[in-house]
């Protein structure tokens, strides 16, 4: 039996394993409150994969250390290569009540390697030019170590058109 997208997500609430499903908009007054984030200039990142709402790809990383560099596009695998799936899809299924446009982007990264995966999250809103960063991840778990993917769903009418994500790597990046 396929489970639906609806119990994916209710799943994943039930075990603490998406604990962002029941964020709500803060109000004006936390809004206010809070350090306003500054964009990121991604044209300073030389390591990323870009993808679209609605999109999905798996990339090929060549190793480099701990690493992990993107190929080029239309560039072959190569033996050590390790493969990453990335799907930015929507979704309205929701464990909460929803009020206005129930439709939200959830973003799954999927590791097949026998490491831990570590990376950053920008993202982009619709009318927008600038990337923002997203709260630290997870790192995802490598095979054999239970549940190797992450997903992660954004609060139901956001605006979030692309995402990018980067430094990827077997170890975290070292300040």
């Amino acid at each position: 039996m396929k489970p639906t997208i609806a119990l994916l997500i209710a799943m994943l609430a039930a075990n603490g394993l998406a604990a962002d499903l029941g964020k709500q908009p803060a109000t004006q007054k936390e809004n206010a409150s809070a350090a306003k984030p500054q964009p990121v200039d991604v044209t300073q990142i030389k390591d990323k994969v870009s993808i679209k709402r609605g999109e999905k790809t798996t990339v090929n990383l060549k190793p480099d250390g701990q690493r992990l560099s993107p190929r080029a596009p239309g560039e072959k695998a190569q033996p050590g290569d390790v493969a990453v799936t990335i799907t930015v899809k929507e979704t309205t299924a929701t464990p909460f009540r929803v009020e206005g446009d129930p439709t939200r982007p959830y973003l799954t990264i999927s590791n097949r390697t026998g490491a831990p995966l570590h990376f950053r999250v920008l993202t982009r809103d619709k009318g927008s030019n600038e990337f923002y960063e997203e709260e630290a991840f997870e790192p995802v778990k490598p095979k054999g170590e239970g549940y190797n993917s992450i997903v992660t769903c954004w609060m139901s009418g956001s605006r979030i058109e692309e995402i990018i994500v980067c430094e990827l790597a077997h170890a975290p990046k070292q300040p």
